[in-house]
C-alpha cells in the first residue's frame, strides 16, 4: 500500500523534470524584442499631413524591420472640415498602405463630416481597426419604440 502513496509524488517529480529539460532557455536570446508603432495623424493637416506624417520610404522599412509587431495608424483632431476630393484621396491612401505594408493597421476614430463616406468607405475603415463618428453614435437619441414606460 505504501509503494501506492508515493506513485503521485513520482509521476509528479517525473513531469517536472521532462519539462525542465525540454525547456530551452538558450533560444530566448535569439528572440526578437518586439513592439509596435504609432503614426498620429492630424486632421488640421489633411491630406498633405497624411503624406508628410507617413513616407512611403519610412512606411516600407518599419514593415521590413522584424523587431516591429504593428504599426498603427491614429487619427486625432478635427477630420470634419475634410471633403469631397480631400477625403477621396486620404481614403484611398490609406486603403494603398493596408493594402502594401500588411504589419500597418488602424486604431482611433475618424470623425468625418457625417454622411459624407460611402458605405464601402466606412466598411474599409470599420474592417480595419478604425471606427467612423463613433462620438456621434454615442450621441444619437433611443427610438421612441424602443423607451419603455
Amino acid at each position: 500500500m505504501k509503494h501506492f502513496r508515493k506513485l503521485p509524488i513520482i509521476l509528479t517529480l517525473a513531469g517536472l523534470t521532462l519539462f525542465i529539460a525540454c525547456n530551452n532557455d538558450d533560444d530566448e536570446s535569439e528572440k526578437i524584442q518586439k513592439h509596435n508603432v504609432e503614426f498620429l495623424l492630424n486632421g488640421a493637416k489633411g491630406y498633405a499631413g497624411l503624406v508628410e506624417d507617413m513616407p512611403e520610404s519610412s512606411m516600407m522599412e518599419l514593415n521590413l524591420n522584424n523587431s516591429i509587431d504593428t504599426i498603427f495608424i491614429e487619427p486625432y483632431g478635427d477630420w470634419s472640415w475634410i471633403r469631397g476630393r480631400n477625403q477621396t484621396n486620404i481614403v484611398g491612401a490609406l486603403k494603398y498602405i493596408r493594402v502594401n505594408y500588411p504589419k500597418t493597421w488602424g486604431r482611433g476614430d475618424f470623425n468625418f463630416y457625417p454622411g459624407d463616406l460611402s458605405e464601402e468607405d466606412s466598411l474599409f475603415f470599420i474592417n480595419n481597426g478604425w471606427t467612423v463618428n463613433k462620438d456621434l453614435q454615442n450621441n444619437l437619441p433611443t427610438p421612441s419604440h424602443i423607451i419603455k414606460k
